[in-house]
Formats: structure tokens, C-alpha cells, sequence
């Protein structure tokens, strides 16, 4: 993306199109897609799915209404 755009300025299918930083370099944007569970940013359906029953996850929102985040 030119520049470096705040991750709200981007659409989901932007974001989903990221790959992520890890200290092994294993992600990079030629093998993301093949390890997309670890490379790519996960959508908060994925996330709280992968955590179930296994860590707490706590939100944080700013503003908006606390009911969409709940829903």
C-alpha cells in the first residue's frame, strides 16, 4: 500500500491481504497464503474461535455502541 496507512484507513479485504511480522521470518508475502493461520491477520471471528476455552480474551473498544461488539 503507498504510504503507511492506519489499519482503519484500509478495507477487510486490504487487511486481510497483510502479512504479518514474525521473529523467525517464516511469513513472508510469497508463503503467506501456505501458512495463512500464522501469516495473515486473522478476523475477530477467527480469533476468538482459535481461543475458546483456552485464554481469556478481553476487548478494548473507544467508542460506538458496546452492543455491536458484544453481538
Amino acid at each position: 500500500f503507498a504510504g503507511t496507512p492506519q489499519v482503519g484507513e484500509l478495507t477487510l479485504a486490504q487487511v486481510l491481504t497483510l502479512t504479518l511480522k514474525d521473529p523467525g521470518n517464516v511469513c513472508t508475502p510469497q508463503n503467506a497464503d501456505a501458512n495463512a493461520a500464522r501469516c495473515r491477520v486473522p478476523t475477530l471471528a477467527a480469533l476468538l474461535r482459535a481461543a475458546r476455552d483456552r485464554v481469556l480474551v478481553m476487548l478494548d473498544y473507544k467508542d460506538g455502541d458496546v452492543t455491536q461488539v458484544a453481538d
